[in-house]
């Protein structure tokens, strides 16, 4: 059985902070079933983490699928490019 003991409490600040806990409809604590991760911390191509440290696979997650996955190294780096 997962545990989302530090999700949830990170949630419940959000909500205090951000109307809804999100700046998107889309991302709001109401547009996620019971028993998913509250608060996503990171992802990793097809993975996402919670605060809690649980690994999921991402679907539907946030804004819907993410195509290229999540991290996806050529994007990383051509954001990191500074140019010459």
């Amino acid at each position: 059985m997962r545990s989302f003991d530090h999700s949830t409490a990170v949630q419940a600040r959000l909500h205090e902070l951000v109307p809804g806990g999100a700046h998107t409809y889309a991302r709001g604590s109401d547009q996620y079933p019971e028993g998913m991760a509250p608060v996503l911390v990171r992802g990793k191509g097809a993975r996402v983490w919670d605060v809690d440290g649980n690994e999921f696979v991402e679907y539907g997650m946030g804004l819907r699928a993410v195509t290229l996955g999540h991290g996806y190294e050529p994007v990383c780096a051509a954001a990191a490019h500074t140019g010459s």
